[in-house]
């Protein structure tokens, strides 16, 4: 959503902004940093500007069908093994989507052979994968990234809650967030109107923002919470939807309601 930008300067926008967290995503071209170009010292130099700048936490993503495409598995396999270089432990990801007119079975078990892929990869060197269920994928539920998650049975395989995506797709969103727990390593913020895949702002929306951001710390997550405003000038909306999401957590643990 910064991808106007070389890195360094998107960074710097974004502390002005308000940001103390962010998401590294290698899939956006006009960054310069896409998986096939990616190399230790390019990640280093970012790890870098990200301290120098303040920034408290960020994560690393990359968001490509490695099910059905051998050329990206490779790639997101190769991503996961740099992600300690950019000074952090989880990389989030997604899959693909249903093919209405393919065999679910079938497309079940080739997610679930390609992720152990990327489970392997990810032991090998200390890394937590944040996987997300978006709506119409093949994992696009909570309760199937929940039975993949046990079927698989690593620890490095958690997920990136989608608080918006659980309350598209989700009989009982919050019930959800709470059945996934500790297995939350990362989450994307955002409003949605009902029955529409739309990421609104955190005032533009039908959710109770707020229940669904209590029952998020309420598990204890205190991982990077990405503003996920695809759809928006990002810089113009940026400083007030910090302010709502803020305002909504309430005060920090300990701290004075005033």
């Amino acid at each position: 959503m910064m991808d106007a930008y070389p890195v360094p300067e998107a960074l710097a926008r974004m502390r002005q902004l308000g940001f103390s967290g962010a998401e590294i995503c290698v899939e956006d071209i006009n960054f310069g940093i896409r998986p096939e170009l990616l190399e230790s010292s390019v990640l280093g130099e970012i790890r870098s500007a990200l301290r120098d700048l303040g920034f408290q936490g960020w994560s690393y993503s990359y968001h490509a069908d490695y099910i059905t495409d051998d050329e990206i598995l490779k790639r997101t396999i190769r991503t996961i093994e740099l992600t300690r270089d950019l000074g952090t432990d989880v990389f989030v990801f997604s899959g693909r989507r249903s093919d209405k007119h393919a065999d679910s079975d079938i497309a079940w078990r080739s997610l679930v052979a390609r992720t152990r892929r990327l489970v392997e990869a990810a032991e090998a060197n200390d890394v937590k994968l944040a996987l997300e269920a978006e709506p119409g994928f093949i994992c696009g539920t909570s309760a199937e990234l929940r039975r993949l998650i046990d079927e698989i049975g690593s620890p490095a395989l958690g997920c990136n809650m989608d608080i918006g995506h659980a309350f598209l797709c989700d009989p009982d969103p919050i019930a959800a967030i709470h059945d996934l727990g500790d297995r939350i390593l990362h989450a994307h913020v955002e409003n949605m109107r009902r029955g529409v895949h739309d990421h609104r702002l955190p005032s533009d929306g039908d959710m109770d923002l707020a229940r669904f951001l209590g029952a998020l710390t309420a598990t204890g997550f205190t991982g990077v919470a990405a503003l996920d405003l695809y759809g928006y000038d990002y810089e113009a909306v940026a400083r007030e939807s910090i302010r709502a999401v803020e305002h909504l957590l309430g005060p920090p643990h300990g701290a004075p309601d005033s």
